[in-house]
Order: structure tokens, then C-alpha cells, then sequence
């Protein structure tokens, strides 16, 4: 299952009885108009267990067409729920949410045209779900009990006091009774987002990772992912135990990047994850999934999976800056702050201007100048000019060049109309020389 890259708005399905008998199932208009240029006519949706079911995309319609098989195969009969997931690549991510509103057992199976084994789904690998109705008619709780399902599977290693991890960044402390099998943490929650209760909300989605953080998602009544602003975090201050960062490197903007290697000067952070993670960043309101791991002498430490979507989704060019601030206590979710290189080089090729552009701008000038600020602004205006003067010079080059092709493709199409003109004359011509022949006959 794609696991990493740039993080979309997930969406929910309800099955009823009928839509398991039918082949094609419908995706939100959002969604489609949002992402559907991304996903192409022909994809697979991918089951934890390792299935694979082709299917085609109509995005005019807003609709996928090849799941009978899919409910035939895992026993569907409605009531249950799927939880589509994309991360802006070629496939989506399906989990089963069963009648009891917990994620399912998965059968030991993959489609009948895969060759391969199926994948033994862990808890480890990828958490557990369960879905929480919010009731429009109560009054605010902040207690929610699991279902049952939910409690067997995770409820020995679920943690005391777990770290809720909101889908915007913000992090905050929940509890957990094992007398009562209830959840604490919903008040907190809407403080946090910064409303008075959770009528505005469809449904929450609860992801236990299995190492003590809970991630909430909430959904509206259209069943898709609601995302709230994150906060401003900034790197400032922060020790290399909770950040890092990046330069920009030519081989980083590869096309097919195998890895980005995190300096081993915040080893003391690296050391906090494990040979193979997955921490989520954020910039603004965007999010990436990012793949971490360790090489196989655990010395150097390198992101791996989305690192591409990440790199284009922001822009990035050879030089800047990225600054990963630590958010969590568990370490899975980081700000990013970037600082956007530029350079001016004058004539003789000495660079002699930075330019640091994150929320505000800085500009460092060489001690060399210091004492003529006048006359490096005058040089750096010069080089500019020169600049644009060759800017200008290339782009009237290229459109006379434009013109001449212009001039000789219509010379070519006056020369085609004149010869269409003469075979016209001889079918003509032709024409009147068969009538004759018929007649003389």
C-alpha cells in the first residue's frame, strides 16, 4: 500500500445490501475535483492484506467500476464502511470498517490474478481503526467507549495516557480507563480546534498506531475529511534533539530521488525512531507522509518514501533550506519551515547576495560592501539589467523565428490549395471524358 507522499482528504462509503450487488461505486465530488487529474482510467485498490482489486476511474462520472468481485471475495453484505485513503500517486488504500464499527479481520487472501501471498496484517504495521458517531441531540461528552471489536485487538497494549494527534499537527494528552474501557479526550479536542462541541461533525476516526499515540480525523456529513488549519510553529530556538534540517542538494532533484540523508549531527533525534518510521510534516495547511529509515548500519539515517511529492509539492530548487521542527512527543509530526536560497552573481561570477525568504526576509551583504552599500546596490541593478537585456534579446529571437515558420507554413498551404485546385480540374476533366464514353457505347 503507498504509504507516504502528499496527504488528501479521506473519504468514507457506507455499503448498503444493494451497492454490494451492484460494480461500480461513486466518489465524492470533492475528492474528484480536487485530486481526479492525478489518478489515471486504469488503477488498483489495495486491501491491508496485500489485495489488489483493478479497477477503472471515470472522473466525468466520479466513479469506480470493478467491485463485485471485491465484495464477493471479503464476504460483504452492508453495513459496512470503506475508508479510502490517497497519497497523490497511482493507487488508493481501502480499509474495511465492519457493522460494529471497528476495523475488520482480514481475510488470508489476495485476487485471483495476483501470483503472490497475502500479507499478515499486524497491528504494528499500520494500527487499528474504529469509527465514533457523533449525536447531534447530546450534549458535549468527553468520554467515548470503543467498540468491543477494537478492544480485544488493542486494548492490552493501549496506553494510559495517549498522545491524541490531530490530523492539523496539534498534539495534546488523552486518557484511558481499563476499568471502564472508555476514551478521555473530547473536551480537549474541541478546545484545541477551537469550538464549543462536536455537532459541526458527521463522525471521528480514531487510528491507534500501537506505541501510544491515538490519530483523530473528523469527517462531515458528506463522510469526507474535514482538515483544520495548523498551527504556526516555528524552528526558532529548538535543540537538534526535536529538528533538523536540509539543504537542498543536486541529487535530491533527481527524478527517481532514492534517498535523502539526514545529517548524522541530529543523530540524538534520529536515534528516537525506528529502523523503519513514518512521520507526517506539515507546511501551512499541506501534508506530506514521509517514510524514515535506517541504513543497514544504523549510522545514517535517510527519507525514503514521498520525499518526491514533497520536494514538488513545495517547489523546492538546489539551495534552499528546510527546517523539520518536532511538534510531538512521539516524534511523528513535523513543522516545516523553509528558507528559499536566491543568488546575484555579478560579471565576474562572485556570488554576493543571499536572500532568506521564510515569513520575513533577510539579506546578508559581504563584508566587502559594507562600507559602500551605494555602490553594490549600483553593481547588483547593472547585473540585473544586463540580465534582462539578454532576457529580451532571446525572446525576440525566438519570435522571429516563430514568424518565419509562420511565413513558410502558409506558403506551404497556398501551394496545397493550388494543387487541390488542379486535381479538381482533372476529375472534372475525367469526369466529362466517361460521360462521352458511355454515350458513344
Amino acid at each position: 500500500m503507498d504509504s507516504s507522499g502528499l496527504v488528501c482528504e479521506r473519504f468514507v462509503r457506507f455499503l448498503t445490501r444493494s451497492d454490494t450487488w451492484r460494480n461500480e461505486m461513486g466518489i465524492p465530488y470533492d475528492f474528484c475535483s480536487k485530486y481526479g487529474n492525478r489518478l489515471s482510467g486504469s488503477l488498483h485498490v489495495i486491501v491491508r492484506n496485500g489485495y489488489r482489486l483493478p479497477v477503472e476511474f471515470d472522473c466525468s462520472k466520479g466513479n469506480l467500476k470493478g467491485f463485485l468481485k471485491f465484495f464477493k471475495d471479503f464476504n460483504l453484505k452492508g453495513g459496512e464502511m470503506l475508508l479510502f485513503e490517497y497519497y497523490g500517486r497511482y493507487d488508493l488504500n481501502v480499509y474495511i470498517i465492519g457493522s460494529h464499527c471497528s476495523e475488520i479481520e482480514y481475510p488470508h487472501i489476495v485476487h485471483h490474478l495476483q501470483t503472490c501471498h497475502p500479507r499478515i496484517v499486524t497491528l504494528g504495521n499500520g494500527g487499528w481503526r474504529f469509527i465514533w458517531f457523533v449525536d447531534p441531540s447530546s450534549s458535549l461528552v468527553d468520554e467515548i467507549e470503543p467498540p468491543t471489536p477494537f478492544i480485544e485487538r488493542c486494548g492490552s497494549t493501549f496506553p494510559r495516557w495517549p498522545e491524541i494527534a490531530l490530523k492539523n499537527g496539534k498534539v495534546f494528552c488523552g486518557s484511558y480507563s481499563r476499568e471502564t474501557g472508555k476514551i478521555s479526550c473530547l473536551r480537549s479536542m474541541c478546545d484545541v480546534l477551537g469550538v464549543a462541541d462536536l455537532k459541526p461533525f458527521y463522525m471521528l476516526l480514531f487510528t491507534y498506531n500501537g506505541v501510544g499515540v491515538v490519530s483523530v480525523s473528523v469527517f462531515d456529513e458528506n463522510l469526507c475529511e474535514v482538515l483544520y488549519p495548523g498551527s504556526d510553529e516555528s524552528v526558532d530556538g529548538l535543540d537538534r534533539a526535536s529538528s533538523f534540517q536540509i539543504t537542498i542538494q543536486p541529487c535530491h532533484m533527481l527524478s527517481y530521488c532514492y534517498g535523502v540523508d539526514i545529517s548524522t549531527q541530529y543523530k540524538d533525534l534520529c536515534n528516537r525512531l525506528d529502523r523503519i518510521d513514518y512521520i507526517k510534516v506539515k507546511y501551512g495547511d499541506i501534508f506530506w507522509r514521509l517514510q524514515v529509515k535506517k541504513r543497514s548500519d544504523r549510522k545514517r539515517t535517510t527519507i525514503n518514501g514521498g520525499w518526491v511529492q514533497f520536494r514538488d509539492g513545495l517547489g523546492l530548487s538546489v539551495g534552499d533550506i528546510c527546517s523539520f521542527a518536532c511538534c510531538s512527543e512521539s516524534y511523528s509530526i513535523f513543522t516545516v519551515v523553509l528558507l528559499f536560497h536566491f543568488a546575484v552573481r555579478l560579471n565576474d561570477g562572485e556570488e554576493v547576495m543571499h536572500v532568506g525568504q521564510t515569513s520575513r526576509q533577510r539579506v546578508d551583504l559581504p563584508a566587502s560592501y559594507a562600507s559602500d552599500t551605494s555602490k553594490f546596490l549600483d553593481d547588483t541593478a547593472a547585473s540585473l539589467d544586463g540580465h534582462s537585456k539578454d532576457f529580451v534579446d532571446k525572446v525576440e529571437g525566438m519570435i522571429k523565428e516563430i514568424d518565419e515558420q509562420s511565413a513558410i507554413w502558409k506558403g506551404k498551404v497556398t501551394e496545397m490549395k493550388k494543387q487541390a485546385e488542379h486535381i479538381t480540374d482533372q476529375r472534372r476533366t475525367l469526369a466529362g471524358q466517361l460521360l462521352d464514353f458511355k454515350n458513344n457505347i
